[in-house]
Parts: C-alpha cells; structure tokens; sequence
C-alpha cells in the first residue's frame, strides 16, 4: 500500500464538517450539546420511572401475599375450631351412650318386675293408698323401712333382702317411687317420695323402734325427709348403702355439664344427702348412723361418703362396686347383729 496515498474520505457529516473548510459553528455545538444533555435527561427520567414501577410492583406482591395469608389464615382457625367442637360432641354422644348401655344393664327397667314377684307377694302386700309394699306385725314394736335406688321397683327391693326379711318378725315398709313399679303410670319427681315419706313416718307410733335402711339415690330421699321431719321416734338406727354428697356431682361426673343440668332438674338437684344427715345428727345425737360404701363404686365413689366418718360407723367393701350383692349380704349380717339381742315381737 502506497502510504502517501491520501485515506479515502468518509461520508459521516462528522468528518464532512471537519474536513471542510469552512469555519467551526459555535451556535450548532450548543445546540448538539442541549440535545446530548436532554437525551440524559429524559433517559434519567426513563431510569427513575422504571424503578418507581418496579418498586410499585414489589410493593403490590407484599401486599398480595399478605392478603392471601390473612384470607387462607382465618378458613384455618375456623376449620381448626369446627374440628375441635365436631370432636368434643362426638366424645360427649359417646359417653353419653356408654351411661345408658352400663345404667341398662345395672338397673331393671322401671315398668319390669322380678321373676320372683309372686314369691315376693306370698309374703307382703300393696297399699294402693299409700304407695308402698309391707309386711305388718302389730304385736311388734320395731318397724323397719327400706328406701330403694334408682331404676329399681319395690319388688326388687325386697328382694335385695330376701333373706333376712322374709323371716323378720317386725313391720316391713318399702315404698315406690313415682314413675317405677305399679307407679309407673306417674310422672317421676323429686318431691313426691320426700312428702309420702315424711307422711309415713309421722303415722308410725312414737313407741316404735325405727330402722331406716337407704341406698343409693334413697340415701336422699331418706336424708331430705329426715332433715325436714322431726321424727317422734327416740330410738332410730339408721343404715346407708352408697350415699352420695349432692345429686349434681354425681350427674355431672356421670354425664357432664350440659346433659346433667337438664336431667338433674327433674331428681333431686338440691338434695344433698351427707350434708343433711351431718345437721340432722346434731339435734339427734343418740341415733346411731352406719354407712356401707364399695370401694370400686363409679357411679358413686366411695370418697363421696368420707365424710361422714365422724358421726357414723363407716364400713368399705375393697371388691364391690354399686351393686355388688356383697353390699346386700354385709346389710343382712348388719340387721342380723342389730336385732341379735332385741326381740322384735313384743313378748
């Protein structure tokens, strides 16, 4: 390449305007460098506006995302809460189910009667009058009245003790409850076996020797009658088998809150059969008081009777839960002693 040879000239208005030979133009390199400048300008512009949009953007997915954990947040906590009360009715259905298959299969039916009823009414009678089963001795001076549980009927009460007071001599009452046995026609309630027995107790001469033998829910039938009646009576051996402290407790141990209120409200709700018979003891201090109790009692617990440790003669059976025949034989063995050295036909 000949290097003398002038470079070719390009056709750029750059080099044109050098090349030429015509004076420089202050006025059109201002006016190139306003348009260099503008250019900046607006490409800062651009710059800022595209970082404000991508901050907007940013600041509206924070946004969306704490929308839609605040929306999925509260199905959550309501799903967690449905579950919860779902699983507490279920357990509640369930045990309340369970109460009435085992409450079932311990007590008769209330309109059932034992297969021994014939036997039992070779021996005693029914007062329609007076709503009881008896056995009288008028030559007698000691009378005896049995005050049954729940869900049973005064055949099977009798029965219960059979064996001793088939051959007691004295004067036998057990009364029957309203809505249970040739009563089951009547509407049950709380207040009816309470009057008839406090009625039953002002007719029995003052001269009479008075066993009362309670168990179960008698204990407050029995302890009610007791607390609102002042017995004549000077001498008065009472027997409890499986008291308890109030109805509520047991009702709600049995089957909770909810349930028991509503059940509670028709059977002795404010009866409460240790803490009437610990007043009642005060005004009759020479009664002797004995309280029978199974250790493995559930629907009753033994503890329930502890109290009453310091005015009666306590006995708990290890083995027997609420109906235990063993509670039946240790009463027969205690009416036995009871009347060992006392004749019950006045001689």
């Amino acid at each position: 390449m000949d290097l003398h040879h002038p470079l070719p000239h390009h056709h750029s208005p750059w080099c044109s305007f050098y090349n030429s030979q015509q004076p420089c133009n202050v006025d059109q390199l201002c006016a190139v460098q306003n348009d260099v400048e503008q250019v900046c300008a607006v490409q800062n512009d651009v710059e800022q506006l595209c970082a404000a949009q991508q901050h907007v953007q940013l600041c509206n997915v924070d946004q969306t995302e704490q929308l839609l954990q605040k929306k999925f947040k509260k199905p959550k906590l309501l799903t967690i809460f449905l579950s919860v009360f779902l699983l507490c009715l279920f357990l509640y259905c369930l045990r309340f189910l369970v109460y009435k298959i085992v409450n079932k299969a311990a007590f008769p039916g209330a309109s059932t009667l034992p297969n021994d009823e014939t036997q039992v009414y070779k021996e005693f009678h029914y007062d329609v009058d007076r709503h009881v089963l008896f056995k009288q001795n008028v030559q007698s001076k000691h009378t005896l009245v049995f005050l049954k549980g729940n869900g049973s009927t005064a055949e099977s009460a009798v029965l219960d003790l059979w064996d001793y007071l088939v051959h007691f001599e004295g004067t036998v009452i057990v009364p029957e409850y309203p809505g249970y046995g040739q009563r089951v026609a009547e509407t049950r309630s709380h207040v009816k076996p309470v009057h008839e027995l406090k009625q039953l107790l002002q007719q029995i001469d003052a001269s009479q020797s008075l066993t009362l033998i309670a168990y179960s829910i008698g204990t407050g039938v029995l302890t009610e009658a007791l607390y609102q009646l002042q017995c004549p009576q000077t001498k008065i051996q009472i027997f409890l088998i499986s008291p308890f402290t109030t109805t509520w407790d047991v009702a709600c141990r049995l089957l909770g809150f909810p349930h028991s209120f509503s059940k509670v409200s028709r059977w002795f709700r404010h009866y409460s059969p240790v803490e009437r018979l610990m007043k009642w003891k005060i005004k009759h201090p020479h009664s002797k008081i004995t309280v029978l109790h199974g250790e493995r009692d559930r629907l009753i617990p033994s503890e329930m009777s502890a109290p009453l440790s310091c005015i009666s003669t306590r006995i708990v059976l290890p083995h027997a839960d609420h109906t235990h025949p063993d509670l039946f034989s240790t009463a027969t063995s205690w009416l036995q002693e009871h009347f060992k050295h006392s004749d019950p036909v006045e001689k």
